[in-house]
């Protein structure tokens, strides 16, 4: 079992109002992997996957999908 979120990385920007900053992610490869028990290693699946952006897990502020192919 995999849970339906995973915290990959985070950046406190403090802001004015009506300022905007830009926050840029790398998600690497290492950043899609999981332990396999079956397996007994880490492994990363091939597939689509969305990077959600937000304030909190409850405010969220937009997504990106994107794909990991081997």
């Amino acid at each position: 079992d995999r849970p339906a979120k995973e915290l990959k990385g985070f950046e406190k920007l403090s802001l004015a109002p009506g300022e905007t900053k830009t926050a840029t992610f790398t998600i690497k490869v290492c950043d899609l992997k999981f332990f396999s028990e079956a397996d007994h290693a880490w492994k990363a699946e091939e597939g689509s996957f969305k990077a959600i952006i937000g304030a909190s897990v409850s405010d969220v502020k937009g997504a990106v999908t994107f794909n990991y192919k081997k």
